[in-house]
């Protein structure tokens, strides 16, 4: 199954996840609250904070990495995206 690194800070490594899950969580509600958030600042023509945005997990879904999300630290692609 394809999987994907999940990254906090876009920089730390938190978990390696299957991409249909990715996609479930996001679909569901389990980032609504955060999500919904930034976009009532950007409507509101409000600056963010540049740690607003960092605080959302991130994922990548071309590859999973052992370390920060850079060449060195992969350990495999996924082949759906190729």
């Amino acid at each position: 199954m394809a999987s994907s690194t999940i990254f906090k800070n876009f920089t730390v490594p938190v978990e390696k996840k299957s991409l249909l899950l990715i996609g479930k969580d996001i679909i569901s509600d389990k980032y609504k609250t955060e999500v919904e958030e930034i976009r009532n600042l950007i409507a509101q023509g409000k600056r963010q904070k540049p740690t607003t945005k960092e605080k959302l997990l991130a994922f990548t879904p071309s590859a999973v990495f052992s370390e920060k999300g850079k060449c060195l630290f992969l350990k495999c692609t996924v082949a759906l995206c190729i």
